[in-house]
């Protein structure tokens, strides 16, 4: 069975608001929801809803104590000609003496792209998302930089 999706947004000062945030929290999980994006929410507030509530939550900004992380593609690419969020993280300068590397020794790189098709665009944002991966899950991203501040 098909489950809907539900977006609720609340614009609320972290700080000021927790309890309204705790309860929103328990009333969409009473509602059927079985997790909650915080987005741009600071570290600490993320942590101490992680304790009280009894539901998953994703973070996008939120810091690393919510039980998993979301970036948007755009983000992760850096394909922001106009924006760029503070806790946008962009993986591609981390990625690219990788990609570079491993098109060093090839001879024909027209038929390693048609053999393998790691010889673009793709393939760096392939790495790009492993590397994001790989840092979630040692826990070293997000970090402050990364993580929302007043």
């Amino acid at each position: 069975m098909k489950q809907p999706l539900l977006q609720l947004a609340l614009r609320l000062n972290p700080k000021i608001d927790f309890e309204k945030l705790q309860s929103s929290i328990a009333t969409l999980k009473e509602a059927g929801a079985f997790a909650i994006l915080l987005e741009a929410v600071p570290p600490l507030v993320a942590q101490q809803l992680k304790e009280v509530s009894n539901i998953i939550l994703f973070g996008i900004g939120a810091g690393k104590f919510t039980h998993g992380q979301l970036l948007i593609l755009h983000d992760l690419l850096g394909l922001y000609p106009n924006f760029r969020p503070k806790f946008a993280k962009c993986y591609i300068p981390e990625v690219l003496d990788l990609f570079r590397e491993s098109l060093e020794n090839t001879k024909d790189l027209t038929q390693y792209g048609r053999d393998t098709r790691k010889d673009g665009i793709h393939e760096i944002a392939r790495l790009a998302a492993t590397v994001f991966i790989n840092q979630v899950r040692a826990g070293s991203f997000p970090d402050e930089l990364y993580s929302y501040r007043d």
